[in-house]
């Protein structure tokens, strides 16, 4: 009996030592800037080391109760133009005291322009919370990038000294009592998760908001890939946070949550009480750019508490919450209003943020609702046992392009003059362009558990405009003299945005058989526009801001976790 014990705590040792350090799926190489933190004063410092930095996550937050009656207006993937202005006119109208804004501001880098439509409506000492989306990345720093232009903002708005952290990136601020957590998770920057987890176990706040753009694929209705990892909807679970993303051009609302990867739900009923471990998440992407119709059936999701989309008939419109509603500081109202008035979705929330009775600090007591999760003994110093629940989890780690170089441009027949050090061509019409992908560093020890790999690369504005039929991408490896598999890539025209992510299919097999014991590979993608009508194909970035933009793997692995 002893000697099985042991086998199986070895084995859980193991597992878990295999556990990669998670890294969001995009944007790691964007790292956050020490030199630019709101805090106390606007005043952007620069703190001795990033350990400081660290540290001052840590500090505790302001915990006073949200006024009565506090409107809170939750949208995103903007535009510029007269929709957008509409869903800004009917926030103003409905009496919101401030806005937080998932992600994708006006969509042709254009900082100014998306400033003062805001102004326009607003005013500039309105406050107005957002988080960076994949549209904004190109522009997001330097002298009046959308960064700059935000941070003022919060400055105007007299907000400044209850914020700190970097902008968009991983920010923490109090709002009247409400901790809201902006995040930049999928996007830009790292240690999201770290950040989250810190900022929340210092505040015993009644309300707390977790807000990023991405997500994944099973909590979005349209065609969205897994972009952000489950670990950040995971802590905020954990601390009872409403978490709000975008991303899809569309509304949908899970049931309250009691495990997201594992698709567990704790209450299908309309009133939701938030507390640690249980939470829900939202999408609200109807800010005024366009509205995307269902795919792939994800709306039937037994998660979903309600769906909007085109295929629905709704319009643009915002996710709008009245906080410390009927004399009861732990009681919100909310529902989905679109600009012609009407309502999408009704729901009552409560919020109790105490400890579970009984909860134990260093003890797992696991959920009666938990199934599927392996039980294990491990070992204390005192030779005791304690149980645990150890779960198969799904992890992935990126591994960026490290150089410009790394992107070769074999074969571009009719382009050579665009490829650059900044664009190169995924694919081009008439004839195919080839490219190869150089990747060093992979997890070469560990190809057996390896179970996903995804190319990701960002759509650059040398293909705007681009008319025609199907792209087709045929995905191989030069690195093995006998590649057994070959991946093809396909879709359709709307599917190639540029400054959006392109995620390819599974390529798992491929990187499996060809990385070498060194951990490096060669990827060459072969692709054509077919019935090329206008413009100059598929162009994605090379490089990029210091590799921020860079094609990246994405490497996901099955591991155990235990609690």
């Amino acid at each position: 009996m002893l000697m099985r014990r042991a086998v199986t705590i070895l084995l859980v040792g193991l597992l878990v030592a295999l556990h990669v350090t998670n890294v969001t799926a995009f944007g790691s190489r964007c790292q956050s800037d020490p030199s630019r933190h709101v805090d106390e004063e606007l005043a952007l410092r620069k703190r001795d080391s990033e350990e400081q930095f660290l540290q001052a996550w840590g500090r505790p937050t302001y915990d006073d109760n949200v006024p009565p009656n506090m409107k809170m207006a939750f949208f995103a993937d903007q535009g510029l133009g007269s929709n957008a202005t509409k869903v800004l006119k009917m926030i103003k109208k409905w009496g919101a005291k401030a806005v937080i804004h998932m992600g994708d501001f006006d969509y042709v880098d254009n900082p100014r322009a998306w400033s003062i439509q805001i102004d326009k409506v607003f005013g500039h000492e309105y406050p107005y919370f957002a988080s960076i989306g994949n549209h904004d990345v190109v522009r997001w720093t330097g002298t009046h990038g959308y960064q700059h232009l935000i941070e003022d903002r919060l400055y105007w708005a007299k907000r400044h000294k209850h914020c700190w952290g970097e902008y968009g990136i991983n920010l923490h601020c109090n709002f009247h009592g409400m901790q809201i957590v902006i995040s930049g998770a999928g996007t830009r920057g790292t240690s999201h998760y770290d950040f989250i987890h810190a900022v929340m176990s210092k505040s015993n706040a009644t309300w707390k908001v977790c807000a990023w753009h991405k997500n994944q694929a099973a909590y979005q209705t349209s065609d969205k890939k897994n972009e952000v990892g489950y670990e950040v909807y995971e802590q905020c679970r954990k601390h009872g946070a409403i978490i709000a993303t975008a991303h899809t051009h569309s509304y949908a609302r899970t049931h309250l949550m009691s495990e997201f990867e594992l698709k567990q739900i704790a209450s299908t009923n309309n009133t939701l009480t938030l507390r640690p471990g249980h939470a829900f998440a939202f999408v609200s992407g109807l800010g005024g750019m366009d509205i995307d119709p269902y795919e792939h059936n994800h709306q039937y999701n037994p998660w979903w508490a309600a769906t909007a989309a085109l295929d629905d008939g709704v319009d643009f419109g915002a996710l709008l919450c009245i906080f410390h509603v009927d004399g009861t500081p732990n009681k919100a109202k909310c529902e989905f209003r679109d600009i012609q008035g009407r309502v999408w979705d009704q729901f009552t929330l409560y919020s109790e943020q105490e400890p579970a009775p009984g909860h134990k600090p260093g003890r797992f007591a696991p959920p009666r609702d938990i199934h599927s999760g392996l039980f294990v003994q491990q070992t204390t110093p005192d030779s005791k046992f304690i149980q645990q629940n150890c779960i198969p989890r799904k992890r992935f780690t990126e591994f960026p392009i490290k150089d410009h170089a790394d992107v070769f441009v074999s074969h571009a027949p009719h382009s050579c003059g665009l490829s650059s050090a900044e664009a190169a061509p995924l694919a081009i019409g008439g004839q195919e362009s080839t490219t190869v992908f150089r990747f060093t560093g992979l997890p070469a020890s560990q190809r057996n558990k390896i179970i996903g790999a995804y190319l990701q690369v960002m759509g650059h504005p040398a293909g705007n405009g681009t008319r025609g039929g199907d792209t087709v991408i045929d995905i191989t490896s030069p690195s093995s003299p006998r590649p057994r598999f070959s991946v093809r890539w396909q879709a359709k025209e709307k599917h190639w945005e540029t400054h959006d992510v392109w995620v390819s299919p599974d390529i798992s097999k491929i990187v499996a058989e060809a990385m070498t014991d060194d951990g490096e590979m060669l990827l060459e993608l072969k692709g054509i526009v077919k019935e090329l009508v206008k413009g100059n194909g598929r162009w994605i970035y090379r490089f990029g801001d210091n590799g921020c933009l860079a094609p990246t793997l994405a490497v996901e692995m099955e591991v155990m976790e235990c609690e």
